[in-house]
């Protein structure tokens, strides 16, 4: 960053949240998959459904777009992204490319 001569700040800011990011998936993802992976195949799939469904059920998009059927298979098929502190991001081009 200093050798394309970026400001000092946006440097500080874009160090600590790296910084943020690798401890936040260092702990959060090692913990979460844990959890899913000790499941049985069946109450890991339920879970998906429910966790990865929530954002589906709140999305007037997904709700008027797609049918139940389709919507159960995508949820089991999302993966969550970090980006920022308290931002999300779902990408679904590869999974609905998967589905259909």
């Amino acid at each position: 960053m200093e050798k394309n001569e970026i400001d000092p700040r946006l440097q500080t800011k874009a160090k600590q949240y790296i910084e943020f990011k690798l401890e936040h998936e260092r702990t959060m993802r090692e913990t979460d998959k844990a959890v899913l992976e000790s499941l049985s195949q069946s109450l890991r799939d339920q879970m998906l459904k429910q966790i990865n469904g929530r954002v589906m059920k709140n999305s007037e998009f997904f709700q008027k777009s797609f049918g139940s059927n389709f919507l159960t298979k995508l949820a089991m098929l999302l993966d969550e992204q970090l980006l920022a502190p308290d931002e999300y991001i779902y990408h679904v081009w590869q999974v609905l490319k998967d589905i259909y």
